[in-house]
């Protein structure tokens, strides 16, 4: 006889990170891993590398540091992953220090499926996150 389900028995969505500042990523690490199963990655080659590895099951949702003081910004990597996988099975979050007016309008028109400006509080993020649809409304 199978157990009874619980909440454990939810699948957690799939997350891969991209943030080359290590407060950031720490940051990162303690909101999202109680919620979801996360890639950490600090360069472009390695996020796209971690894509590429995770082709079989893919990212319910990829977090894009925007400047990442290379040569490739978070933008670049968002086009290389809608050439990838078509850009409507790309969900992805802005996460960017650029907070001017009209700045999220940019980042929407770009691609990316939500946007946060840096600094970020846990609830943003997991408002973000519901907004994407890779939480269920309320289970921040």
């Amino acid at each position: 006889m199978a157990p009874p389900e619980s909440a454990t028995d939810i699948p957690r969505p799939q997350v891969l990170v991209l943030e080359d500042n290590p407060e950031a990523l720490l940051l990162l690490r303690h909101y999202l891993t109680p919620h979801a199963h996360v890639t950490f990655t600090s360069t472009v080659d390695e996020a796209l590398a971690a894509d590429t590895a995770a082709e079989l099951h893919g990212y319910d949702l990829y977090v894009l540091d925007i400047n990442l003081g290379e040569d490739r910004d978070g933008v670049d990597v968002l086009h290389t992953l809608q050439a990838r996988h078509g850009p409507d099975n790309v969900r992805a979050l802005a996460l960017t220090a650029y907070a001017l007016p009209g700045d999220r309008k940019k980042f929407l028109a770009a691609g990316f499926t939500d946007y946060l400006s840096k600094p970020f509080s846990r609830e943003q993020l997991m408002h973000a996150l519901q907004d994407a649809q890779v939480l269920p409304g309320g289970g921040a």
